[in-house]
């Protein structure tokens, strides 16, 4: 059985020794909601500010992918609608192009890879227009891929689970496998084409794009099929090794480097000095998810150095996003962490964590805005599953938060009021003391969260009078 098909490798193993991160800076404050409640979607920042979301499941139902996508606008903090996909796609790829249009393909479900082939075609969304069109297939159909812009203005894609071919289980019963085919998508020609393949196969790896033009391939898992008289049995292998693309020779070379503790499923950002961070999905011998530091991969040594002490899992499948001022954002995920986001301060060289957020998100979305912020949002609540939400927040790192904010904590609306007024005169919250104010570059309070006597709270924005 595959170790992530089923509940119980995701379970927090706290080892001896394993203790929280730090406080982290910033906090948490209501936004819009989504047009579309989802779960598996896909976000991507354009070039305009505003995010791209596209995809994802709408209901419980395996079947109930979607072609809907929408847009977010840090402007106005709304979710409205694009156009339509061309087809419907859950756990796919999406990249932004050098020309702003965005490459979105493959596409399966995480949980039910048997009998589901990933869709073939490709499609260019064009935020102009607001609308898709196909381009040309990827060679091999999968999910759960990863994909990043290399600085040539191609885009690499690799890992993930394929059918190349599908593993046949008997019976009629078919699975994706783990894939080791590397592939480059040319906008110039819209066209796929083979770019080697991997020293292993990697499902829920990560590609990273590096300064010198390049990318590197971390981690992963390469599954093991074993035919037992008929009987298939997969032994999963998660990999602490990592690999990198040279995009003038071709070539795939292995790092002389492996991370201290294999990882899939994990999450890997590229920091400012060059740099990637990697975190969590880290597993033992019996694919157990476990504690682990964070590591840092150096490309020029071609090694990893891990960073503090080991910290809680938390299974976010690799939502982890740069933020504007260098940071790095790991927020919801699986478990005890669902409504909690940890920070990786990168001149301190330290993660901060246990971060409380607004509400519970897992399969949801996060994007880097350019103002410092991050839009998280939709997703499910693991303590409330199955049905998708569309509830969204904003992580602000001016933002105080207030410790006694419950996990569960739903932020209404925000209210518009002036800042001379000392009170949200004509909204229906009373004035309280403020559970957590953001001070914009002057030291002028913009935007703070109140507690009412009678234990309610109100989301206000403060604008100058005109």
């Amino acid at each position: 059985m595959r170790f992530r098909n089923v509940p119980g490798p995701f379970l927090l193993i706290l080892a001896l020794g394993a203790g929280l991160p730090p406080a982290a800076a910033g906090g948490f404050v209501a936004t819009g909601t989504m047009v579309t409640a989802r779960q598996k979607a896909v976000a991507t920042p354009l070039a305009d500010g505003r995010v791209l979301i596209t995809g994802g499941r709408i209901s419980p139902a395996a079947a109930s992918k979607t072609r809907k996508a929408e847009l977010y606008d840090p402007a106005t903090g709304t979710f409205t609608a694009t156009g339509d996909m061309l087809t419907a796609r859950q756990d796919h790829t999406a990249v932004r192009l050098a020309d702003g249009r965005v490459l979105v393909f493959n596409g399966g479900d995480l949980f039910a890879p048997l009998n589901d082939v990933p869709p073939t075609l490709a499609e260019l969304y064009d935020p102009v227009t607001g609308t898709f069109t196909a381009t040309a297939a990827p060679l091999v159909e999968r999910d759960l891929a990863s994909a990043t812009l290399l600085a040539d203005g191609r885009v690499i894609v690799a890992g993930g689970r394929g059918c190349n071919p599908c593993a046949d289980l008997g019976g009629g019963v078919f699975t994706l496998r783990d894939t080791d085919v590397v592939e480059l998508y040319d906008p110039a020609t819209g066209q796929f084409v083979a770019a080697g393949t991997l020293s292993s196969s990697r499902g829920l790896a990560t590609v990273t794009a590096l300064v010198d033009g390049g990318a590197v391939v971390i981690g992963g898992n390469r599954e093991e099929f074993i035919d037992d008289g008929g009987a298939v049995t997969i032994v999963n292998h998660p990999l602490a090794t990592a690999e990198r693309f040279d995009p003038v020779t071709g070539a795939l070379v292995p790092l002389a480097g492996t991370m201290a503790t294999a990882r899939a499923g994990h999450a890997a950002a590229a920091l400012a000095d060059g740099r990637v961070l990697v975190a969590y999905g880290a597993l033992d011998a019996q694919q157990t998810l476990v504690p682990a530091a964070v590591e840092v991969l150096d490309p020029a040594a071609g090694t990893f150095t891990a960073v503090g002490t080991p910290v809680p899992d938390r299974p976010i499948f690799g939502l982890a996003v740069t933020l504007a001022g260098g940071s790095v954002l790991f927020a919801g995920g699986d478990g005890g962490l669902a409504a909690s986001a940890d920070v990786y301060d990168v001149a301190g060289g330290t993660l901060a964590g246990g971060l409380p957020m607004l509400r519970k998100h897992l399969y949801h979305v996060v994007a880097p805005l350019p103002d410092g912020r991050a839009l998280v949002a939709g997703g499910l609540d693991p303590d409330n599953p199955p049905v998708p939400r569309g509830g969204a927040q904003l992580y602000d790192p001016d933002l105080v938060p207030d410790p006694l904010f419950a996990d569960d904590f739903e932020a209404p609306p925000v209210h518009r009021v002036a800042a001379e007024s000392g009170a949200p005169a004509g909204s229906d919250c009373p004035f309280a003391l403020p559970a957590a104010v953001r001070r914009g570059a002057s030291g002028v309070v913009e935007r703070l969260l109140v507690r009412t006597a009678d234990g309610r709270i109100c989301s206000v924005h403060y604008v100058p009078e005109s």
